[in-house]
């Protein structure tokens, strides 16, 4: 079996009350290091979708936590997606998120961690092992 294990990073900014998205960069571990992604007709396919489901999680986290009357000023994630012959056997997302205005509780934080898990890309991966966390935290000034 060929197994392979992509490990992407990402910077969210985000304004607004319903954090509106204003920027997102996406980087791919690679064996020269990290390299920015941009996506576009020559992109590999394989490595359209494994940043599509953490563009698609990002959406998930930014539209659920306004749900909840958090303002998110900036999300940070990783996500590590392990496959078996291009299977997708196993994904891992971790978020840090810096909070502008609103109290986010351990409820809130399962909440949005749970929709994220289950975003439409993530959701179609239904035989995978999947993990989401995210950690919130203040803006310091």
């Amino acid at each position: 079996m060929d197994e392979r294990v992509f490990h992407l990073r990402s910077v969210a900014v985000h304004e607004g009350e319903s954090n509106d998205p204003v920027q997102l960069d996406l980087e791919i571990e690679t064996s020269r290091g990290w390299e920015p992604v941009s996506l576009s007709t020559s992109t590999a396919p394989f490595r359209a979708f494994v940043c599509t489901d953490l563009m698609c999680q990002h959406a998930y986290l930014r539209m659920n936590a306004s749900e909840r009357g958090l303002v998110v000023t900036e999300a940070r994630g990783e996500l590590w997606m392990k496959t078996e012959d291009w299977y997708v056997r196993e994904l891992t997302a971790r978020f840090t998120v810096t909070v502008e205005a609103g109290e986010p509780s351990s409820d809130d934080q399962d909440f949005i961690s749970e929709r994220m898990r289950n975003c439409p890309i993530s959701r179609n991966l239904a035989s995978a092992e999947k993990e989401t966390t995210v950690e919130f935290v203040p803006l310091r000034s």
